[in-house]
């Protein structure tokens, strides 16, 4: 079997500790590796960012993609994340970088498609006010200096989430994406809006949950991905076969 590296790229606010314990739902020649935006869990030494360049320019650097032909990369990114992925693969294909074969897109809206928030707007008290009333932090309370650092943390992310995105990034290789039931910040009128951005094979896929399914309920994204990555593979054969039989004599 084709080994497959699964990078994983996490929503606002949160770091490649949300994947710690994706590694038992997914097959055993897989390799997961939990990637952190700058100034997140094991690049919390490094400056977060608000500019997208600098992130990506970042990311580039210490991500190391093996050879198409040796191993099968693919791309999984949850809400911040999902963009993330989107534009770090388009970003590795202008540089001449290796690029993932597969991208999956969880409850990520289009590019096309303005946010439908705008916490990043929100002074430092109200935006944290905001993230106890979504229980986005613990009910109970931090001290002063753990809040400070973590709303200018939430506030990169969420300038980053909450810009509007360039359209004219069109991803070549195949593209999944997954849609919450019950998601109140990505519409199914968001994952229509995606097709113009997938030049190759698209399908999308409904789950059970809301825009953080993930968090009670991992197992869902895994069989998506693996699914995906057995279709994916299946393609790749026909594919060669075609080939092979095509260069066959006719008599």
């Amino acid at each position: 079997m084709m080994p497959v590296d699964l990078y994983c790229f996490h929503h606002a606010g949160g770091s490649s500790l949300f994947f710690r314990k994706w590694a038992q739902y997914l097959p055993d020649h897989w390799q997961l590796h939990g990637i952190d935006l700058p100034g997140r869990g094991t690049k919390a030494g490094v400056q977060s960012q608000q500019d997208w360049q600098e992130v990506l320019d970042h990311l580039s650097r210490n991500m190391q993609i093996q050879s198409r032909s040796e191993r099968l990369c693919v791309f999984f990114g949850h809400s911040l994340g999902g963009m993330v992925a989107y534009k770090l693969a388009d970003h590795l294909r202008k540089h001449a970088l290796a690029t993932p074969d597969l991208v999956c897109l969880s409850a990520c809206r289009a590019p096309c498609i303005p946010s439908v928030t705008q916490y990043a707007k929100l002074s430092d008290s109200d935006l944290l006010a905001t993230l106890y009333q979504l229980d986005m932090l613990p009910a109970h309370r931090l001290s002063q200096e753990v809040e400070t650092v973590i709303t200018g943390m939430f506030k990169d992310d969420f300038t980053l989430a909450e810009q509007t995105v360039s359209t004219d990034i069109t991803l070549t290789m195949p593209v999944e994406l997954i849609l919450a039931t019950q998601d109140h910040l990505v519409s199914p009128e968001s994952y229509r809006a995606w097709y113009p951005y997938c030049e190759n094979h698209f399908q999308h896929h409904h789950v059970v949950g809301d825009h953080m399914y993930l968090q009670p309920h991992p197992t869902l994204a895994c069989e998506v991905i693996t699914r995906a990555v057995t279709r994916h593979l299946t393609r790749i054969q026909q594919t060669k076969y075609h080939k092979v039989n095509w260069q066959k004599p006719l008599c």
